[in-house]
């Protein structure tokens, strides 16, 4: 399977799963069949024919049904008050990583719309260095064992099996969603840099 045709999948699976979570079922054996459509017809039922129609045609009726349908339109510009704060550097999982929390303040303030960058950069290392980046929608203490990792004291979405209560973060949720598939265990896998 092409990058192009697995990526296509990927986007159009998403889009299905994301579909409005009112009423929706978390149990497998109770969603009904389903068929996911072919990402490479269009809309109009016209086949992708080269890169050029990918580019020019396809990938922008993804992108369109992706805002309508998943996360909305991302607005044009910056807002005039966005402002950024670096709430914490310090060591983690017994020095091998620094922990990175950034705030994202969309209104300038730390009572008004945020969300917060969180980065783990293995110490040791000079120049560059990968990053995975990943949208969580229930704060970051769910994707990680780490235990110096705060639990939000704000309001959050409570999308997952991640023992929220009126959507309001505890304990019980760190390390309760996956990312990228692998849900965090334990703090080992900082061994693997």
């Amino acid at each position: 399977m092409s990058p192009i045709r697995f990526a296509c999948l990927l986007l159009l699976a998403g889009t299905v799963a994301f579909r409005g979570f009112a009423g929706a079922t978390q149990v497998e054996s109770e969603v009904p069949a389903y068929a996911l459509p072919d990402p490479l017809v269009g809309g109009d039922g016209r086949r992708v024919a080269s890169a050029k129609d990918w580019r020019d045609r396809r990938r922008p009726e993804l992108l369109g049904l992706f805002a309508q349908e998943v996360y909305g339109r991302t607005p044009v510009g910056r807002p005039a008050d966005l402002r950024f704060t670096v709430r914490e550097e310090k060591a983690a999982f017994g020095g091998r990583a620094v922990r990175l929390r950034v705030g994202v303040l969309f209104e300038g303030r730390e009572d008004g719309r945020q969300m917060e960058l969180l980065a783990y950069l293995p110490t040791g290392r000079r120049g560059r260095v990968p990053v995975f980046l990943s949208l969580n929608f229930d704060g970051n203490y769910t994707t990680t064992t780490d235990p110096d990792l705060p639990v939000p004291q704000h309001w959050v979405n409570g999308l997952w099996s991640n023992r929220v209560k009126d959507h309001r973060a505890t304990e019980g949720g760190r390390a309760s969603t996956s990312i990228c598939g692998h849900t965090p265990t334990s703090s080992s896998t900082a061994t693997a840099w």
